[in-house]
């Protein structure tokens, strides 16, 4: 159970960081 916790929290965390990413991007674009 909690090697599968760690598991969503990776991916939360790494999905979060792919959002921000694009985000950012966005934001460059935009100006």
């Amino acid at each position: 159970m909690h090697h599968f916790v760690d598991g969503k929290i990776g991916f939360y965390i790494s999905h979060g960081t792919m959002e921000l990413l694009i985000h950012c991007r966005k934001m460059l674009t935009v100006k």
